[in-house]
């Protein structure tokens, strides 16, 4: 075998084992190669923010668009840095279950069901409600009649 031969299967052997070391630390910690994630930074402290997260009231409000994935989504709250931006908050769609099974077939249909999903959150978290254009008049109706 020359050394370019060695130095090639060398590079290979380390890429593979990184590769697999990497799936294995995703694992370990909950997570499969395919679970989808979303990352968001709420201008609270952490005690609140989780205090938030657990409390059951808030949850349905977050989880109203489809409370079937309350159970499948769970979030890993740390400080932020520095600590007074706040507190980041990962949602990750769990990978059992149906709908888990959903979101790691489709994790590009997932991650926009968990962005939404947090933006929900920060919005209850940070000001107490969320928005919503329910009450609102349809303001591009106005400017079509008016022209």
């Amino acid at each position: 075998m020359t050394n370019r031969m060695r130095t090639s299967v060398t590079g290979a052997l380390v890429f593979g084992a990184v590769a697999v070391i990497y799936q294995l630390q995703r694992h370990r910690h909950g997570r499969g190669a395919d679970a989808p994630s979303r990352v968001m930074t709420i201008g609270k402290p952490f005690d609140e923010v989780e205090r938030a997260w657990r409390d059951p009231t808030l949850r349905r409000m977050v989880f109203a668009a489809a409370p079937q994935l309350a159970e499948q989504v769970s979030a890993r709250c740390r400080p932020a840095t520095p600590e007074s931006w706040g507190t980041e908050v990962t949602l990750v769609a769990n990978t059992g279950g149906a709908a888990g099974a959903v979101a790691s077939a489709m994790p590009r249909l997932a991650r926009p069901v968990l962005l939404n999903l947090l933006l929900r959150f920060k919005a209850l978290v940070e000001t107490g409600e969320i928005p919503t254009l329910t009450r609102n008049p349809a303001g591009g109706r106005r400017i079509i009649r008016a022209a």
